[in-house]
């Protein structure tokens, strides 16, 4: 019997720190936020910190939950305490603190926390894309993209760095790198509503600087081209295809042919002119889109990439089930 009840008492601490309720609390918490009954949420996770002050994760909810409400400054509050106690969610933590302060208008605190936290962890792709969005917003283009093209040697398939890093370029009137970030976040990320704006923009710079002005007349604004660099050539051929889609000869193809053949003019011409460049630009998006050609799966990959824009792509696919099938395996390989 002696024996007995000793084996009861030495479980009795065990048993006590199994029913230590802080996991339950937290996982309450984390469902009221989910149902979006924040204020219970918070409720919760402060209960929690009632049998474990130094929890990480529950300051963190704590900070997440906050920021949802909209309450930056609490969130950030909160992130901070979790990078103190450094045991735990730290890229987490820098995240939120970064978003919270870029959201109170604090944006060089905001930079100096990215910066810090990709010290901390220097192959977090999603860091560097944080850093660059809040670089961007503020009107710094040039840093946020460098913070991009980083990021994007850590990750290359993250699709919203693609789209950014897109959208700067556009804007810095360089259309022919453009158009590679957007191609190959549509490649990513080809059925979204952010899709539709990509191909939109796709369309626009194929387009950009030729005007039918009559049927016998179309004008292309040499000047748009910009001052001579590694992609002029690509850039010149462009507008002379845009130009070329407009007459009588093409009148009879169809929007689809003629994005097939003006991609492959485009690819082909950068895969010839890669020789002895470097850069995130020719040693993965040019490389890519050589090896792309060379694997004959370019039909696939324009069908597949302007799915959102109509019938026409969807029945194709739809047709050629393995043709895809063979594209996708090319691209796992």
């Amino acid at each position: 019997m002696k024996q007995v009840i000793l084996l009861v008492l030495l479980l009795i601490p065990f048993f006590l720190l199994s029913q230590n309720p802080l996991d339950s609390l937290i996982k309450e918490g984390i469902a009221l936020h989910d149902a979006g009954d924040y204020d219970a949420a918070i409720k919760k996770y402060k209960e929690a910190l009632n049998y474990d002050e130094k929890s990480s994760l529950a300051y963190y909810e704590l900070g997440l939950t906050s920021y949802t409400k909209g309450d930056y400054k609490k969130s950030a509050k909160y992130a901070d305490k979790v990078l103190k106690i450094d045991d735990g969610y730290l890229r987490e933590a820098f995240t939120l603190k970064g978003s919270a302060l870029d959201n109170l208008g604090k944006t060089k605190a905001a930079i100096k926390t990215y910066e810090k936290a990709i010290e901390a962890f220097p192959k977090d792709h999603l860091l560097y894309f944080n850093l660059a969005l809040t670089r961007y917003n503020a009107g710094l283009a040039d840093e946020a993209e460098q913070d991009l093209k980083k990021g994007l040697q850590v990750n290359p398939s993250h699709s919203t760095s693609n789209y950014l890093l897109g959208i700067i370029k556009m804007e810095q009137g360089r259309r022919v790198e453009s158009l590679l970030a957007f191609h190959f976040f549509l490649l990513l990320e080809p059925n979204t509503a952010k899709s539709k704006e990509a191909l939109a923009r796709v369309s626009s710079l194929m387009n950009e600087g030729v005007t039918k002005k009559d049927e016998k007349n179309i004008e292309i604004n040499l000047a748009a081209l910009g001052e001579e660099d590694d992609f002029s050539t690509a850039n010149l051929m462009l507008s002379l295809l845009s130009a070329s889609n407009m007459t009588e000869e093409n009148e009879n193809k169809s929007k689809e042919q003629l994005f097939y053949e003006n991609t492959e003019s485009l690819f082909s011409v950068l895969n010839e002119q890669k020789e002895g460049k470097t850069g995130l630009w020719w040693d993965f998006y040019v490389n890519f889109y050589g090896a792309l050609l060379d694997a004959g799966h370019l039909e696939t990959y324009c069908y597949f990439i302007r799915q959102q824009n109509g019938e026409a792509e969807q029945k194709w696919i739809a047709e050629n089930n393995e043709k895809v099938e063979q594209f996708f395996q090319w691209l796992q390989e």
